[in-house]
């Protein structure tokens, strides 16, 4: 009797001490629960950022000291999404960076997900004047894109559930009468065709002017000493089409992953056609695949677009 009485202390003492009932969770549903892994994982990952977030706030103010100049921000929002994007795409890609970085900022200002983008587009899209309303619409696009689900109305992103908030409505006016965007909001859709020769062929279809110069970079996941393989890529009937690896060269074997960039800023491009769409600075790209380095314009920014394996 005694026994069970001080095992039933200690398991109250635990329930009430433990963070988010982790200890509890892992004591009922044992390391099986399906979604555990997950949620365990997004939940240390939440709970560790605000260490990186700053400490990189302390390099960036190192930074800013040596240069002269630093990166102003409307929002403290902005400004910590910001960070968390630049953060967590080295280690995830883009797609889940942005994610992350709505998650984490929305969490940390009790905010939903769709107040966060509003704020966050109005810097990072400033030539792009748009109702709440629309930047809602553009939201939820985006937000399935990258990985969260709609079920029965609430949002769930790696299985967990989130405030993603009430969208705005469009006005009558906008609805009848289309505004023409003077942005182009970055798409891609890319695809690889399998060789057996190790060499990769990818294509990747953009909505980016014909002519538009990148860079992109191939990288091997599993062998360190090998960085990565670069080539200047240009739009050609819409679409970025290129070739790695030869038949002399085959590529290594292993895990690739692919991604994206401009060059510099401000964005070198030999046709004044292209200039006039993206803008001399890049402040006509907008959405997730753009990026704001430190008040220089946007700029095309694409990491870990897609992985594949060459076997």
């Amino acid at each position: 009797m005694k026994k069970s009485l001080l095992f039933l202390l200690m398991f109250c003492t635990l329930a009430f001490t433990a963070d988010h009932f982790s200890i509890v969770e892992k004591f009922f549903w044992g390391f099986s629960w399906p979604e555990y892994k997950i949620y365990d994982q997004v939940r240390t990952i939440r709970k560790n950022v605000q260490k990186q977030t700053d400490l990189m706030k302390r390099q960036l103010e190192d930074d800013d000291e040596d240069s002269g100049w630093h990166k102003s921000y409307i929002s403290k929002e902005t400004e910590m999404f910001d960070n968390l994007r630049a953060y967590y795409e080295d280690k995830y890609g883009t797609d889940r960076a942005v994610a992350y970085a709505l998650l984490k900022t929305a969490e940390e200002y009790k905010k939903s997900i769709l107040e966060i983008q509003r704020l966050v587009h109005m810097e990072t899209c400033p030539e792009e004047v748009l109702t709440d309303g629309e930047i809602d619409a553009q939201t939820i696009v985006m937000v399935k894109d990258i990985g969260f689900k709609n079920k029965s109305g609430f949002w769930y992103y790696d299985g967990i559930k989130v405030n993603m908030g009430k969208p705005r409505p469009i006005s009558a006016s906008v609805k009848k009468y289309p505004r023409e965007s003077k942005v182009t909001y970055i798409s891609f859709k890319p695809r690889i065709y399998p060789s057996k020769e190790r060499i990769a062929h990818i294509r990747i279809e953009t909505n980016l002017p014909e002519g538009f110069r990148a860079y992109a970079s191939l990288q091997n996941e599993r062998i360190d000493s090998l960085n990565y393989q670069d080539t200047s890529v240009v739009v050609k009937n819409g679409a970025f089409e290129m070739f790695f690896g030869t038949s002399d060269n085959p590529l290594e074997k292993g895990l690739y992953s692919f991604s994206m960039r401009t060059a510099a800023m401000p964005i070198t491009q030999d046709d004044k056609e292209v200039l006039k769409k993206v803008g001399n600075h890049g402040e006509f790209l907008c959405g997730r695949y753009s990026y704001l380095p430190w008040g220089l314009g946007n700029q095309l920014q694409v990491k870990k677009i897609f992985l594949f394996e060459i076997k």
